[in-house]
């Protein structure tokens, strides 16, 4: 017996990791495999102090910290500090739909961001997660049983625990199903993101562009081996 984390994403995997820290025996349950969805697939970008509310400012900041800090624990390749510049094509252009290379403009946002591919972090976490004891099964988490203290798995078998964490993103609203009065509301936005490949080096640079007339603003973030992650397009009519 032990602590039981659901979902193989940066919060299941971090979450058995500072767990794992504490002496905790923890399994891990993953219906694929680590970082399989939107934790290996998201950009990577990080921004350090002035990007949030004022509720969440330090622990935006002790977050950035902390990926400092992760990425040297780690050796992580992907982690570097870049800069981040705000894209137009210039005055009265803000509802032209795609922002022109000849006529961009470009401003200075931050000099104190960075950078890393998720997909890395989280493997290279868990990695560290073995080497202290923790297991992972991959299955599919279809029922809890709180009087028995136990997970009902998808291939048939159950597993014992003193202490359960959800860490399945959007997919805790699963859990409705499993646990009485149990509410997870779950809203969103249509969006996407490709990763396009260049032969040649790109500069270590994050592009904010403005808004075109589709109410997408695209987010581009170069990575380190010559692939170019483009996403912001949310609520975009491409999507339906």
């Amino acid at each position: 017996m032990g602590v039981i984390v659901v979902g193989g994403g940066i919060i299941g995997v971090s979450t058995a990791y500072f767990l794992a820290k504490r002496g905790e025996s923890v399994t891990v349950i993953e219906r694929q495999g680590i970082a399989c969805a939107a934790s290996g697939k998201a950009g990577g970008f990080l921004a350090n102090e002035g990007w949030a509310s004022k509720y969440c400012e330090e622990l935006h900041e002790k977050g950035f910290a902390l990926h400092q800090e992760l990425a040297q624990v780690f050796c992580l390749e992907t982690f570097r500090m870049i800069p981040s510049l705000s894209v137009s094509n210039g005055k009265g252009s803000i509802h032209s739909s795609f922002v022109n290379p000849l006529k961009a403009v470009c401003k200075p946002m931050d000099s104190n961001t960075a950078q890393v591919t998720p997909d890395e972090l989280c493997n290279k976490m868990f990695l560290q997660c073995e080497g202290m004891g923790v297991k992972l099964v991959i299955d599919q988490v279809c029922g809890i049983d709180q009087i028995r203290n136990e997970v009902v798995l998808k291939k048939g078998s159950t597993l014992e625990f003193t202490k359960i964490v959800l860490c399945m993103e959007p997919w805790t609203c699963e859990a409705e199903d499993w646990l009485d009065g149990l509410s997870v509301p779950m809203t969103g936005i249509k969006s996407s993101s490709i990763i396009a490949s260049t032969v040649n080096e790109v500069s270590p640079t994050a592009l904010f562009c403005e808004e075109d007339n589709h109410s997408c603003h695209l987010e581009i973030y170069p990575r380190p081996n010559n692939t170019i992650y483009i996403c912001g397009l949310g609520k975009s009519p491409h999507l339906n």
